[in-house]
């Protein structure tokens, strides 16, 4: 997927698996990208070496890296579901999470309910004078 351009609070893409989009990207992001070389014969964020389209060659640097690191197996996508994960433990929320990720069906994003703290639970730790132990991993 090719990021055509950098706006306030993302990126687009004209080509993704559900059509045109705005990505949104956090602010440390946004300042990275922001600092990359830019050229004036292209609005892609990372352009093509030769010709006019984007960068294609994302797949084999990650081999690199993975291989670099020692981590056999881990996959590029394996980053989305690690953040998807991470934020629904943290109390994000399906819905927000899944726009984050770019999902436009509800139900893509049911494959982390089970992470989600249960908010009947975190009542119950609320309201009591001795707190429960009420981390996610304590049920």
């Amino acid at each position: 997927m090719g990021l055509r351009r950098l706006r306030t609070r993302g990126a687009a893409t004209p080509h993704s698996k559900t059509g045109a989009k705005v990505i949104p990207l956090g602010a440390p992001a946004l300042d990275v990208l922001t600092k990359l070389p830019r050229s004036a014969a292209s609005t892609w964020v990372f352009p093509a070496s030769r010709g006019n389209g984007y960068h294609l060659g994302v797949p084999a640097i990650w081999r690199k890296l993975v291989r670099l690191a020692g981590l056999d197996g881990v996959r590029l996508r394996d980053l989305r579901h690690g953040f998807a994960s991470f934020a629904i433990v943290d109390g994000d929320s399906l819905y927000l999470v899944g726009k984050v990720l770019g999902h436009t069906q509800a139900s893509t994003n049911q494959r982390y309910a089970h992470l989600q703290f249960d908010p009947v639970r975190a009542e119950a730790c609320l309201k009591r004078d001795k707190p429960l132990p009420c981390s996610a991993h304590a049920y």
